[in-house]
């Protein structure tokens, strides 16, 4: 940063620059933030449930901050490998309890969101269809302090629901090992894929209300980072998938494998022009090629066609 001259107030930014990187104590500041966030769940009084949110909420743009800067970002890297390693222990580490919190607490949050953004709709129609206007005095301002009761809940839980999800977006970007897991897999992904059942599939009408800004609900942000933590994980999960599946099937026979696609038949099936036994999705896959007849001009594409000609000859002769 700038020097700034004596007597004068240094910058915020010059401030957290200076805590961040040259505080004696910085290597342990990942470490302390992750502990703090863990330890509110088990503080406080236990009727005010909701209360941790509020002091989780100004953790998270420290923790993208330190997510940033490289030094922070091995060390959460470091935690989680740690945990990885020792999923099973009788104490389970702190990146573990780090994360299965940050699970539960996107579940609740989105959960309440969606809630408060349906009750929210309902109330919006029927006071555009001018149902208010003749209820009585006491009734209309009981249905206008609801609607502004369940909008400030509702703009809260959905701040809340993105910064949990946006966090794991960007921890998934380089932490990969403990989420695709056994121990975490499966309730990732059912995580996952319930949030897309209410923001894409049928019953995302139900949140259509008349300005999302308004409640700073972000279904498209929302969405592009489940699909964000999606990609991250799924090439691992593939590539860990198939290296078993090579492992495993390493020793078989020849006659197991398919002789076009040299890979492990799954639905052996056999021809019975050339009585040769390929895999299933072998020729389905052949099957849904579309035909383009070859044609007599010579051009750059005469060695695309020839391609997909020869592809159609081997499952000619297949």
């Amino acid at each position: 940063m700038e020097p700034v001259a004596p007597g004068a107030v240094q910058p915020i930014v010059y401030q957290r620059e200076r805590v961040f990187c040259t505080y004696r104590h910085a290597p342990q500041l990942a470490e302390a933030l992750i502990t703090v966030f863990v330890d509110i769940e088990f503080t406080g009084d236990p009727h005010q449930f909701e209360q941790k949110f509020n002091y989780r909420r100004p953790m998270y743009p420290i923790l993208k901050y330190m997510w940033g800067k490289e030094s922070y970002r091995e060390s959460i890297k470091h935690l989680a490998h740690y945990a990885s390693e020792n999923l099973e222990a009788m104490n389970p580490p702190l990146f573990l309890r780090f994360l299965n919190l940050l699970m539960n607490d996107a579940i609740f949050l989105l959960d309440e969101a969606i809630q408060y953004l349906s009750k929210i709709k309902v109330l919006q129609l029927e006071r555009d269809r001018g149902e208010w206007e003749g209820l009585a005095p006491d009734a209309r301002r009981e249905k206008e302090s609801s609607l502004q009761m369940f909008g400030q809940l509702g703009r809260f839980h959905n701040i809340m629901s993105n910064e949990t999800i946006g966090t794991l977006a960007f921890l998934t970007s380089e932490i990969k090992g403990i989420f695709v897991h056994p121990f975490l897999a499966e309730r990732i992904i059912s995580m996952l894929n319930y949030f897309l059942q209410h923001l894409v599939g049928p019953k995302m009408g139900a949140l259509k209300v008349k300005d999302f800004s308004e409640f700073d609900f972000k279904p498209q942000q929302l969405v592009s980072d489940i699909c964000t933590i999606y990609l991250n994980l799924g090439y691992v999960s593939h590539a860990d998938r198939q290296q078993q599946e090579e492992e495993t099937y390493s020793d078989a026979p020849d006659e197991f494998l398919d002789p076009i696609m040299s890979t492990l038949m799954l639905d052996p099936v056999l021809l019975p022009s050339s009585n040769v036994t390929v895999d299933r999705s072998t020729i389905a896959r052949h099957l849904l090629r579309p035909f383009q007849p070859q044609s007599s001009n010579h051009g750059p594409d005469q060695a695309k066609r020839g391609t997909q000609t020869a592809d159609l000859t081997v499952a000619g002769q297949a």
